[in-house]
């Protein structure tokens, strides 16, 4: 064996001194991490073998010189034949090659090795020379990768969801063979550029609405719903989540996963019955086959009243066995008409063939209402059920299945809005409150951008001091002619929208920068607090929080001065959420007070669940006072329970002295009402602080 020391570049021994070019051979060769090997080109015999093969073999050099057929034993038994092959067949032209060792403890790493060969002058392979490279980290994520790949082809194989790859122009570069099941096209006929031409005309823009949102902000995943037409005609109803995948192909691709909800789309799962859309589409079909008529045919919507309360004090599985009673009575009871389906929430629809005359149609709605006074089991007892209704008789003959249903809506709106169990048609004074009510809400959001929403102030008196502790804020709508709006008057319809946040910010921003004023102005006064009604909307609306610290910090108001009041009835609707923010805002300082308390369905071990301070004995209490309809128990009754929970109690609708002394009397801590103070603007109340009156 010759000394690696005695080896110029071509390999050739050199007798009695070391060339300056193998000795820098040498030096780089061991201090590499790779295993640098030297080899005949036609044996086993090794000329050289670097430091390196220690490390990664787990063997010594000495080792391989002595017995260089040891280094195919270190080869794996499934890799051998692949390394004899490569090394008789291929070492004269050079080879890369991967293969396994075993180290001598056992562990198993897999080597890349690539051998070329070195010739002297007149090109004869002389030598065979290597790296050899412990490639073991590399490999293991390589098979890691390709068992997910495997996974991932076998789960896209067999799921019944639908997987689809496209490029950013549309052009399908894979889908799932369940494309092709669910939708029964064959092999091939959806490559390429049809990706989009299957998706509902209707609903393209929308979908592409998306992939361009997606694009702009890659990192959003998006959803949304279409139809596919299936290879028969026939569209399929899909909800996707999309995503956007940058690095999967160049220019990145998007990838999107749909679920075929059809069956949920067209049948209600709580009640079994047919839904919106079935119900859209079966007035298109029945259009369709009459030429352009839905005569003679009526459509008459329901509402369950106070449905959420009933869900919010029963819980959310009783609530659907409710549902379900209620739809199997409306489907006996009206088989005889053409369709009863179920909307969102707690709402039906009736499509009344035949009828069409208001007549006919009261007959209907009468029968229902019946059907819903009839008693339903629970577990808290039998419980009678009311409903709103909006009818639509015989209409036109130009109007499309939505603008009729829009139509039932205005109605069914209209309905609500004069009170429980009430209907009403559809007409054209019915179509002009929806426009009247359309212009108010745009003056309504023009008056909050203006700052025209203002707030009054009543007092609230403490009943031992007889001094104003407090007021409650009120919010006015002051119009440009001078004239003031009140809230019952505008408060409904920004309800509908996230309109009535914005109006209980403008009034909350409002008090609070005035109580900080008289607080400074009036030493006496210092404690003044403020009362601020919040609806059910704000209190679960997102950016809540925010907001009201936004106040608090514009302002400079202490967070203890304000008290936020929310109705007994509105507590019920979601009052998980509404723990969750009540909990953080007292977190926070902020003070909260229960209205109009007696008048909902809350209960004594409910009301453990809010951090409550305080509890408003709802005018309906106080009014009947010193009248045959006075009821003093329940006004003592109140009292004694908030002071069993650590609250102090309010009595609102204060309108006489008999009722100041009564309520005094009781133990109440606070009153207001039109016998104190009624609600004054901020000037008028600045003076009345200033006077300092005792009641």
């Amino acid at each position: 064996m010759t000394d690696p020391q005695q080896l110029d570049p071509t390999g050739s021994a050199v007798s009695g001194r070391i060339e300056p070019q193998a000795e820098w051979l040498r030096q780089i060769a061991e201090h590499i991490r790779d295993v640098f090997w030297l080899t005949e080109p036609d044996s086993l015999r090794i000329h050289y073998i670097s430091p390196a093969f220690e490390s990664i073999w787990g063997r010594t050099p000495e080792s391989l010189y002595k017995d260089p057929a040891s280094f195919l034993d270190a080869v794996h038994p499934d890799d051998r034949e692949l390394v004899v092959r490569d090394r008789n067949r291929k070492a004269p032209q050079g080879f890369d090659v991967e293969f396994r060792i075993v180290r001598p403890d056992g562990e198993v790493r897999w080597i890349r090795d690539r051998a070329f060969p070195i010739r002297d002058g007149q090109g004869n392979v002389v030598k065979i020379a290597g790296i050899a490279q412990d490639v073991t980290r590399r490999k293991r994520a390589e098979i890691e990768l390709q068992k997910r790949e495997a996974w991932w082809r076998s789960l896209f194989e067999h799921t019944n969801d639908l997987v689809t790859v496209t490029d950013t122009h549309g052009r399908r570069l894979y889908h799932s063979p369940s494309v092709e099941r669910v939708l029964g096209y064959g092999a091939g006929e959806l490559e390429g550029d049809r990706a989009l031409e299957i998706v509902h005309p209707d609903d393209r823009p929308r979908l592409q609405a998306v992939l361009a949102e997606l694009i702009l902000h890659p990192d959003k995943p998006q959803r949304t719903h279409y139809r596919l037409q299936r290879a028969d005609g026939r569209y399929v109803y899909m909800e996707s989540t999309v995503v956007f995948l940058p690095d999967l192909v160049d220019g990145g691709a998007i990838v999107a996963c749909a679920t075929n909800v059809t069956d949920r789309t067209l049948r209600d799962p709580v009640t079994g019955l047919v839904t919106q859309t079935f119900l859209e589409h079966h007035l298109e079909l029945r259009r369709e086959r009459s030429e352009n008529e839905l005569y003679p045919v009526s459509i008459l919507l329901a509402d369950l009243d106070q449905y959420s309360s009933v869900v919010s004090s029963l819980g959310e599985l009783e609530g659907e066995k409710i549902l379900k009673v209620v739809a199997e009575r409306f489907e006996n009871a009206l088989a005889e008409m053409d369709l009863v389906a179920k909307f969102e929430g707690e709402r039906f629809a009736f499509v009344l063939q035949g009828i069409n005359e208001e007549a006919q149609a009261e007959v209907v709605i009468e029968r229902l209402r019946k059907i819903l006074e009839s008693p339903i089991s629970t577990p808290a007892g039998e419980i009678s059920l009311t409903a709103s209704f909006g009818l639509v008789v015989t209409p036109p003959l130009d109007s499309s299945v939505r603008e009729v249903l829009h139509k039932a809506e205005s109605a069914l709106d209209r309905a609500r809005h004069k009170g429980p169990g009430r209907h009403k048609v559809f007409n054209t004074l019915t179509g002009n409150y929806m426009l009247e009510r359309m212009a108010t809400e745009s003056a309504l959001r023009t008056a909050v951008r203006e700052g025209d929403i203002i707030a009054f102030f009543q007092p609230i008196i403490d009943l031992k001091t007889g001094r104003v502790a407090g007021f409650e804020a009120l919010s006015r709508w002051r119009r440009r002619q001078g004239a003031l709006v009140m809230p019952e008057l505008f408060i409904p319809i920004a309800e509908q929208s996230r309109l009535v946040c914005e109006i209980d910010m403008a009034v909350m921003r409002s008090a609070c920068e005035r109580l900080v004023k008289w607080r400074e102005q009036f030493p006496n006064f210092e404690t003044l607090q403020v009362a601020v009604n919040l609806s059910t909307r704000n209190f679960t609306d997102a950016s809540v929080m925010e907001d009201i610290d936004a106040v608090l910090k514009q302002t400079g108001i202490p967070a203890d001065a304000i008290k936020l009041e929310i109705t007994e009835s509105a507590l019920m609707e979601k009052p998980d959420e509404m723990a969750a923010i009540m909990k953080l805002l007292a977190g926070r300082g902020l003070r909260f007070g229960l209205d109009d308390f007696g008048t909902g369905y809350s209960s004594l071990g409910y009301l453990h669940r809010f951090p409550f301070r305080t509890l408003k004995v709802d005018r309906e209490f106080v009014t009947g006072i010193g009248t045959q309809n006075e009821r003093p128990e329940l006004v003592h009754a109140i009292v004694a329970m908030a002071r069993s929970l650590g609250m102090d109690t309010v009595a609102e609708g204060v309108d006489t002295d008999g009722q100041l002394k009564f309520i005094r009397d009781a133990g109440c801590d606070y009153a207001q009402g039109y016998g104190i103070a009624m609600p004054l603007s901020a000037e008028d109340a600045e003076k009345l602080l200033a006077e300092d009156r005792r009641y």
